[in-house]
């Protein structure tokens, strides 16, 4: 049996459903690259909290002094159908000592015991004071002045959001989300791919 297929008209069909979908094309690039950077972002919090041994909500949230959570460390600058890059932009301060630290040690030299098995030799909590919930450290031999300990996060996020943004890993995301979005924008106009 032969078959016979009209080619042509099936090429004037699919040419007419992919123009349709090229006007969507910078959306759906635009909508795959914020999911790529978000998947990213999580990802970047995880590895980041996994080296620096602490939990994640330390690494993903900033807190109060009362450690109530006041906002997020870390913030997406999204993609645009103009703009087809999504960047993060993290809080520049670091993680505050105090936020994580346990009991000061009563012995010569002091110091503070802290989350993750740190120790902050020469660091003190101000005793029958407003700052008593703070840790504080000298910056020389004299009383003052004084700085509050922090772990620094900011370089860390931000290079751990980028290779997972250029990496091989996320580059097969962003793949995967872009056709799976031009799938879905194909298939409204009945399009099998």
């Amino acid at each position: 049996m032969v078959m016979k297929l009209n080619v042509k008209a099936q090429m004037n069909q699919a040419a007419r459903e992919f123009s349709r979908i090229a006007k969507r094309l910078p959306s759906l690039t635009r909508d795959a690259i914020n999911r790529t950077a978000t998947l990213a972002e999580k990802s970047a919090i995880s590895t980041v909290a996994q080296e620096i041994n602490l939990p994640e909500r330390y690494v993903r949230n900033r807190f109060d002094l009362s450690g109530r959570v006041k906002d997020r460390r870390t913030k997406i600058r999204r993609a645009s159908v103009n703009h087809l890059a999504a960047e993060l932009e993290v809080y520049m301060r670091g993680l505050p000592v105090s936020q994580i630290a346990g009991q000061q040690l009563r012995r010569p030299g002091g110091g503070v015991k802290a989350k993750g098995g740190r120790f902050y030799k020469g660091a003190f909590r101000p005793q029958g004071t407003r700052y008593a919930r703070l840790v504080f450290k000298r910056r020389g031999e004299a009383r003052t002045p004084l700085m509050v300990p922090k772990i620094g996060l900011r370089q860390r996020l931000t290079k751990q959001f980028d290779e997972n943004v250029s990496g091989a890993a996320g580059q097969r995301i962003f793949e995967r989300e872009y056709h799976a979005r031009i799938r879905r924008a194909l298939a409204r106009y009945g399009v099998q791919s």
